[in-house]
């Protein structure tokens, strides 16, 4: 075991800041929506506590390792109990969650998805900051006065057997489109999760992950991971993330000097783990290095998880033959002076609204496309399959027909 100093591991958690389950052990959920009234405070001035719409929380017992967790989910607005929806489950739920809910749960830009957050059943921060050190941390390390984390690979299975499971016993769950996203220590573990066991999920989001734990133990598994990799038993998609302030790169020798003494090298880690494993097999595992410029390491929490959700939930698109985009191309009018014009490129369709673009378009299906950066538009057809128009489902003329004019 390492010997590391507490107030150093503090400063780091804190920064990153972040189940066979029996009916009798489950919390009843409880849903969580605000309650105000404009002009009139129907608290009668109190304030109210502020909660999520569209999310429950269940409060578990692990017969794993004995320890209470506390799930968060949130499902789409039109959440179809017919349908299977790719899962994205955040670690740090306390912490991560309310902006993963939105982010993931109605993004114009993504496949609708269930996100699941795994915390505490608290709301205290030292408990918070405490319990994820036990649990995202592989091996214990001795402090001054306590020795402290290792909970680790029981947490993976708490994940693996009881948390997924219980959502799926709820939900209706895509199990081939499941994904796993931490941040720092949750980072850390993430790539835990992927060295021991790849095929636990089909994406995995590490951001700002703390590889320098116990000298760099992580990637001791890294190798038997490369193995079933190049031997093409994987399929799988990585993202890496760091903010750019996390490590020093200036050319001040004593502080290059104390950043190689400690052995963090956050960003030099990650880029260099990147690397090698991009090379594995480009074909089925997909590998995304993503270095966000002017942030810190608590700065770069919400630009992560902004990408993680697009990488994680980004919806899969369809080829379309050539003859078959030309259908599409022609001036779409929505207005009297606002017109949408729609061409053919090598790489597929281009939109240009009046004033706005061009933007490229990705196929759903023969008749729905993805708009870059906007959202989405379904072309109209008459019985013979001639193209009439086209329908927006974003913005201020989302439901209204562009009539196909040329």
């Amino acid at each position: 075991m390492r010997k590391i100093s507490v107030c150093f591991i503090f400063a780091v958690v804190a920064l990153g800041v972040g189940t066979h389950v029996s009916a009798a052990e489950q919390t009843p959920s409880r849903p969580l929506t605000p309650s105000v009234t404009a002009g009139v405070m129907s608290d009668g001035g109190e304030g109210a506590p502020v909660t999520l719409p569209g999310a429950l929380q269940y409060d578990i017992t692990s017969q794993i390792n004995g320890r209470a967790y506390r799930i968060f989910v949130s499902t789409p607005d039109n959440y179809q109990p017919t349908l299977a929806y790719p899962v994205l489950y955040v670690l740090d739920g306390n912490l991560r969650f309310p902006s993963a809910n939105r982010y993931g749960t109605n993004s114009i830009t993504t496949d609708p998805g269930i996100v699941v957050g795994i915390g505490y059943p608290t709301d205290d921060f030292g408990d918070i900051v405490q319990a994820r050190l036990f649990d995202l941390t592989p091996s214990p390390v001795v402090g001054p006065t306590q020795t402290v984390g290792g909970g680790l690979d029981a947490f993976l299975r708490v994940i693996e057997e009881e948390v997924k499971p219980f959502v799926m016993t709820r939900y209706r769950v895509d199990s081939a489109k499941q994904s796993l996203f931490g941040y720092s220590l949750g980072g850390l573990a993430v790539l835990r999760s992927l060295f021991l066991n790849p095929e636990s999920f089909s994406t995995y989001i590490a951001g700002s992950p703390s590889i320098w734990w116990n000298n760099r133990e992580v990637l001791a598994d890294e190798a038997a991971f490369s193995t079933r990799a190049r031997a093409g038993e994987l399929r799988l998609k990585l993202l890496i993330t760091s903010a750019e302030d996390e490590q020093y790169h200036g050319n001040d020798t004593q502080r290059l000097a104390a950043d190689a003494k400690d052995g963090s090298r956050m960003v030099d880690n990650a880029s260099e783990l990147a690397a090698r494993l991009a090379v594995l097999n480009p074909e089925q595992i997909t590998v995304v290095r993503t270095i966000f410029d002017g942030e810190s390491h608590n700065t770069a929490v919400a630009a992560t998880l902004s990408r993680a959700v697009r990488f994680a939930l980004s919806p899969t698109m369809m080829r379309l033959a050539p003859e078959v985009l030309a259908r599409y191309v022609g001036i779409y009018q929505i207005t009297p002076t606002i017109t949408i014009i729609v061409r053919q490129t090598s790489d597929g369709l281009t939109g240009q609204v009046t004033g706005r673009g061009p933007y490229s378009l990705f196929a759903k299906s023969e008749t729905e496309f993805y708009v870059e950066d906007w959202g989405r538009v379904t072309f109209e057809r008459d019985s013979t399959g001639v193209v009439t128009g086209l329908v927006p489902r974003q913005g201020p003329f989302s439901g209204t027909s562009a009539i196909k004019v040329k």
